[in-house]
């Protein structure tokens, strides 16, 4: 019952996102944010919400309607069918590891490491030193809103492999140092969330 009231409440701040925010409000952060819980909801039950966005498509003003909407028994849910989705949620992976590094969290980082690539190169050593390397001309990385531009993340697709390009931000606005993943899509798909490991950590100019 319990699970079955928080998803009513995640549901409801998604439907609640989507109807009322204004369009000129509708930045690209505000836009991930509402894609970002549509996510949510959908890897607990997708079914509630596909029906309710069916009747919303439809013009169904029948408010009573809509409400009553109860969840039949759920179906699987593919992350990776829906790209925009997908791609929102390997940016805020993506970002867990820039949270990381800006905090010195390196034991954090080969954990997740592991848990997605258990023969992953990385030590809590190799990152210090390289963090040290990038802090030799660079203040940061930064986490603040300029951190979370979509300029600064790239996605290159394969049929079995997507690659993914994550810019650090730093104070001087030089963005020269980058950390590149390779995202399973199988393995995302049967997990429900990007499954992701770390290949890289690097200068551009050493690509």
């Amino acid at each position: 019952r319990s699970e079955g009231l928080l998803l009513r409440y995640i549901s409801e701040v998604y439907k609640v996102l989507v109807q009322t925010v204004p369009a000129t409000c509708k930045d690209d952060v505000m836009n991930e944010i509402i894609e970002y819980v549509g996510v949510i909801a959908r890897q607990v039950d997708s079914t509630l919400l596909d029906e309710w966005e069916k009747l919303k498509r439809r013009g169904s003003t029948d408010q009573s309607k809509i409400a009553s909407i109860d969840a039949p028994v759920p179906e699987e849910y593919d992350i990776t069918r829906h790209k925009r989705a997908f791609s929102v949620a390997i940016r805020n992976e993506a970002f867990q590891y820039v949270k990381a590094l800006s905090h010195e969290r390196f034991q954090f980082i080969v954990d997740m490491c592991k848990a997605t690539h258990p023969e992953h190169p990385w030590s809590a050593d190799l990152l210090r030193e390289r963090l040290g390397q990038y802090r030799l001309d660079h203040v940061g990385p930064v986490t603040d809103r300029r951190s979370r531009s979509g300029e600064l993340f790239k996605l290159i697709d394969s049929p079995n492999e997507i690659m993914c390009e994550q810019l650090l931000c730093d104070e001087d606005g030089h963005n020269d140092w980058l950390l590149v993943f390779a995202v399973d899509i199988s393995a995302s798909r049967a997990a429900g969330r990007p499954v992701m490991s770390l290949r890289d950590f690097r200068s551009i100019e050493n690509s």
